[in-house]
């Protein structure tokens, strides 16, 4: 299929077949990125009958040819995470405006991230150049009043920070972090992909999966936690970051955001962002209700050992140089 006759439709999915990339592709026409995944809305509309009976599939080609040939937006900020720790609701809070498109936790960026683990030969250069062309495919502008679009990338995926900025070089983003013990508690309640063990696309380094099988789970996850705040630090010094802790979400946090974003929105935008803050970022029909004193509460003393042991002095670290990047912020228009 040519760019022109994509247009209106997004990649959905991204297959490795014999180190070759195949993309799934689904119409969505004007549809809203409302939902608090990207998968979500994406399975609303393949339930469309038109999605139903057809569904085209192309090659890297012509996912190249969208993004240099349809209208696609540039991201306006990229949003990185420790993992539970309000990225969701931030996400939401952008989403609310019309003239944003959020994309959270696409999976069809995760496969391009991977594509060395598919493709060992490829080269830099075209890895950048498909990660680029992925993300602008996604942000088509679908909707006249479309003037942005935001990314929410996976926690791990901060860990691919140097490839994402050799493919937007001046895009400004945030790394969200928590109170280690409080997302610890959340990742053993309800895992997230990345912290079962056995899940070896993303064992921490030093760790087998033998070994990530066979420990604790609460070291387990630990490890996975302070494996992804280490590569947050390693961009502490980077001036297109900026380190938030959940505590100052959103109404500390959020104008510092916006500001590093270089976003201005009006009063009426204001309070529609202020407005996703009172329900549950992920249950979006729930009430917010603050669930830090539950989960300290909670926390068995395998799991504050190996949370103040592991990834406390990480957190520590975090907090620092959020302090060091309180008065700067990247100012685009």
């Amino acid at each position: 299929m040519s760019a022109k006759q994509l247009a209106g439709y997004i990649p959905i999915a991204v297959k490795w077949k014999e180190a070759q990339a195949q993309i799934d592709w689904c119409l969505v026409a004007d549809t809203q990125f409302r939902a608090p995944f990207f998968s979500e809305t994406v399975q609303q509309c393949l339930r469309r009958p038109f999605n139903l009976a057809f569904r085209p599939r192309s090659n890297i080609d012509a996912l190249l040819a969208c993004a240099q040939n349809l209208d696609c937006l540039n991201p306006a900020g990229f949003i990185f995470h420790m993992s539970r720790c309000g990225s969701t609701l931030l996400a939401q809070m952008f989403a609310s405006v019309a003239q944003n498109l959020v994309l959270s936790e696409a999976p069809p960026i995760d496969r391009i991230l991977a594509a060395k683990r598919f493709n060992p030969n490829i080269s830099e250069q075209e890895h950048i150049a498909i990660l680029r062309a992925m993300v602008l495919s996604l942000g088509q502008r679908r909707r006249p009043e479309l003037n942005r679009s935001i990314i929410k990338f996976d926690s791990w995926h901060v860990s691919h920070l140097d490839l994402i900025q050799h493919a937007f070089p001046d895009v400004p983003w945030v790394f969200l972090y928590r109170d280690p013990l409080e997302v610890l508690v959340s990742n053993l309640d309800q895992p997230a992909g990345a912290t079962i063990p056995g899940a070896a696309e993303h064992v921490p380094p030093g760790v087998d999966v033998l070994d990530a099988l066979t420990m604790p789970v609460e070291q387990y996850v630990s490890l996975v936690l302070a494996h992804i705040c280490r590569q947050a630090l390693a961009q502490q010094n980077n001036p297109l970051g900026l380190f938030v802790n959940y505590q100052d979400l959103p109404h500390v946090a959020l104008p510092k955001i916006l500001h590093h974003f270089g976003i201005k929105p009006g009063i009426d935008e204001r309070e529609q962002m202020q407005q996703k803050t009172r329900f549950h970022a992920k249950q979006p029909s729930e009430a917010f209700s603050p669930d830090s004193e539950r989960k300290q509460g909670s926390a068995s003393p395998v799991a504050r050992y190996f949370s103040d042991s592991l990834i406390m002095p990480l957190y520590l670290q975090l907090e620092s140089a959020a302090r060091s990047h309180g008065s700067s912020g990247h100012h685009s228009n």
